[in-house]
C-alpha cells in the first residue's frame, strides 16, 4: 500500500484528482477497486437518490 500510495504524484493527491489515482491497484472486498472514480462523481452529484446507491 505505501509503495502504491507513494507513487502517485503528490499535485494527484493534494489536487483531489481521482481520475488520475490506480484504483486497479486498490482491490477491496467486492472486487478490483477500478468503480471507485465513478461512485467518487456519483456522490458530488446533485442526484441525492443516486449518491446514497453509490455508497450502498
Amino acid at each position: 500500500m505505501r509503495t502504491v500510495v507513494g507513487a502517485i504524484p503528490r499535485e494527484v493527491k493534494d489536487g483531489f484528482r481521482y481520475d488520475e489515482i490506480p484504483w486497479q491497484r486498490f482491490p477491496h472486498f467486492y472486487g478490483p477497486g477500478e468503480e471507485i472514480p465513478v461512485r467518487l462523481a456519483t456522490l458530488a452529484s446533485e442526484d441525492a437518490e443516486a449518491a446514497d446507491r453509490a455508497l450502498g
